[in-house]
Parts: C-alpha cells; sequence; structure tokens
C-alpha cells in the first residue's frame, strides 16, 4: 500500500477534524454551500473517523493544490517511504489557539447593505457592532469560537433575515428594542438563552432571525441600557 492510501486508511485526529470543519466553514461563508449542505457536511466532517472521510467531504472545496498543513519530508536511509514532519507554521488550529492565547475580538467591517453578508467565528471571538448597515440577508457561523453581532446602532432595512449556525460555540445577539423579531430555533444538545423583550413601533423594520445550534449556545438580549463595549 503506498503511503497516500496509508494516510487515507488512518484514523483521523481531532485537529484533522477541525481543519476539515475550517474547510466547509469558508465555503459556508463565501457561498459556495447553502446553510442546510453547510450543516449536513460539517456534522458529517465532526462525526468522521478516517482521513478517506474527510477527503471526501472537502474534495470539492479545495483550491488547485493541496489545502492541507505544509509539511517538510526527510529522506529516509532504509528506503521506506519519508515521514512527513509537520512545520512551525502548521500547527493544527486548537493547538495555535492554546498557545496564542485568548485575543481581544476583532471588529469585523460594515456589510454594504445588499446581497448576503457572513462572519464566521473558527477556533476565535469576532465582534460586529457599532453603526453599520447590515446586508439584508446575513449568515452567522461560529464553530468553536465565540461571536457577538450587536445591532443596537445598526440601520437596518424593513426585513433583514440573519441565519445564525452555532456548533461548539457561543453566540450573542444584541437587539435594539424597537424591532418585530421573528425567531424560528432549532437547538440540539444546546442551549438558546432567549431574553428579547422590545416596544416595537407599528412601522418597526422587522429582524427574522433562525437559529440551528449543535452542543452550542446563543444569547438573545435586547436592553438600551447595555454598554456598547459589552462583550468586546
Amino acid at each position: 500500500m503506498d503511503p497516500a492510501s496509508r494516510l487515507s486508511a488512518q484514523r483521523a485526529a481531532d485537529a484533522d477534524r477541525e481543519a476539515a470543519a475550517a474547510l466547509v466553514q469558508a465555503a459556508g461563508g463565501d457561498g459556495r454551500l447553502g446553510l442546510e449542505e453547510l450543516e449536513q457536511r460539517l456534522g458529517a466532517v465532526l462525526s468522521a473517523r478516517t482521513h478517506a472521510e474527510l477527503e471526501r467531504l472537502t474534495a470539492d472545496l479545495r483550491p488547485g493544490v493541496d489545502a492541507r498543513p505544509a509539511v517538510a519530508t526527510h529522506a529516509s536511509a532504509s528506503g521506506h517511504a519519508p515521514a512527513p514532519t509537520a512545520t512551525a507554521d502548521a500547527a493544527p488550529p486548537h493547538r495555535r489557539w492554546r498557545r496564542e492565547g485568548r485575543r481581544r475580538a476583532p471588529r469585523v467591517p460594515a456589510a454594504t447593505g445588499t446581497g448576503t453578508a457572513a462572519t464566521v467565528a473558527v477556533l476565535r471571538a469576532v465582534r460586529r457592532g457599532g453603526v453599520w448597515r447590515p446586508a439584508p440577508t446575513g449568515r452567522v457561523v461560529t464553530l468553536f469560537g465565540e461571536a457577538t453581532i450587536d445591532l443596537r446602532a445598526a440601520e437596518l432595512d424593513r426585513v433583514t433575515e440573519l441565519r445564525i449556525l452555532t456548533v461548539v460555540g457561543t453566540t450573542t445577539v444584541l437587539l435594539p428594542d424597537h424591532i418585530v423579531l421573528e425567531l424560528t430555533q432549532v437547538a440540539l444538545l444546546a442551549d438558546h438563552d432567549l431574553d428579547a423583550v422590545g416596544r416595537p413601533r407599528p412601522t418597526a423594520p422587522v429582524l427574522r432571525l433562525s437559529l440551528v445550534s449543535v452542543i452550542g449556545r446563543v444569547r438573545l438580549r435586547s436592553s438600551p441600557d447595555l454598554p456598547q463595549e459589552l462583550y468586546a
């Protein structure tokens, strides 16, 4: 059996599943995968047992060259296949996360108000807030990370749709108190902490939230007294 075949048959580690999940997340963030397929692939990736399963699930998402971490090979005097040795920059994502420590959440540039805007938090914390104009259709994907979407100072369209997928992470949405909230939710071994009591006007904008969580947590808050720096 050649080295590539042996690798495909080997059991996948947590770091391998996390790297594959990052590829799937990125494909969902830029629109190559729809929300339903994104959810299905993430579930399959997180339950995959071998490298072959991970390769099958990400084969159509990789660029022209292999997107796996770069490795340095060293010739073997015995004639056996060279053993790959990971370089320092190719440390698994979860190890880089622990090594670098928890950083202050970066602010994501504001959406233009057209099309579909995506916020993706993979093994990191991301915050979008301040005075900004969300796109009419937005998507938030959190995987082993934290995402905070602050809409209190946002300029909302007449109808705004926000789809939130949380897998083993935490997503917080801070809401203004003058909107009409339409909520749908699916939770699998997850916690949805909803504390959104608004006072909408007759002409208030409509926010349609779709929550899907797997072993994660989603928090909704609507209070004008919360400081803007909350969760920053």
